[in-house]
């Protein structure tokens, strides 16, 4: 767990600056579409890593289903708390902490929520497939 608490750190750090260079506005439709188009190119690799009979397909992709919609919520919470971050120049030392121990917090459910559908589709997959699928969700 510790190279994503180093990585959320380190975008903590450094998207700030990088976002406020670009300015972006993180919450614009345009960053809630990059993120549902991240979502579409993850089921895409998922969709050609995977070779399921029809039943198994229909019980798989109905659970992934649940997991890209509970991600999609991640997502939105983790833009809203960075938006508040780059945005608020003028946070107090308290405020400030508060903000990044609510980002930590967001990228330790984002993690759990992996660590919740991995559960679930190690029941079906083979392990193979399961250790494909897995290195596609952690890798995004």
């Amino acid at each position: 767990m510790r190279p994503h608490l180093f990585t959320t750190l380190l975008l903590i750090l450094i998207l700030p600056c990088w976002v406020q260079a670009a300015n972006v506005d993180l919450v614009d439709k345009e960053q809630i579409n990059a993120a549902d188009e991240m979502i579409s190119q993850k089921r895409t690799k998922v969709r050609n890593l995977l070779d399921l009979s029809e039943v198994d397909q229909e019980k798989f992709w109905k659970e992934y289903g649940h997991y890209e919609e509970e991600m999609r919520g991640s997502i939105a919470e983790f833009i809203t708390l960075l938006d508040k971050f780059i945005n608020n120049e003028n946070l107090t030392d308290k405020e400030a902490n508060k903000l990044i121990d609510d980002i930590i917090e967001v990228h330790k459910n984002y993690l759990e929520l992996d660590g919740k559908y991995i559960k679930i589709f190690r029941k079906m997959l083979p392990r193979d497939q399961l250790l494909n699928l897995i290195s596609i969700m952690i890798s995004t």
